[in-house]
């Protein structure tokens, strides 16, 4: 079993907000740095991570599609930040 920094709690908002948006997320685990991977509704790739240590994008920037990505990408992210905000401010 992997030990994430996150608390249960916290998996669990991350998982609701999936779940409740439809968004794929997967867990991953890389050189010591769980991460929670978001991808695409229409082809699985993944699109973006976060952890503990940071955030990665992986929306093609060099592409003709990244308008698309980037639109796509950001509707994922929106409900994530939402209740990131709301968690945080009630803290």
């Amino acid at each position: 079993m992997i030990n994430y920094p996150y608390s249960p709690a916290e998996l669990k908002i991350i998982i609701d907000i999936a779940n409740k948006n439809k968004i794929p997320i997967t867990f991953y685990y890389n050189h010591g740095n769980p991460q929670v991977n978001i991808h695409s509704r229409q082809n699985f790739k993944k699109m973006f991570s976060f952890s503990h240590l940071g955030v990665n994008s992986y929306v093609p920037f060099s592409t003709e599609k990244y308008i698309d990505c980037f639109t796509e990408l950001s509707k994922l992210l929106k409900p994530f930040m939402l209740e990131f905000q709301e968690v945080s401010a009630n803290a």
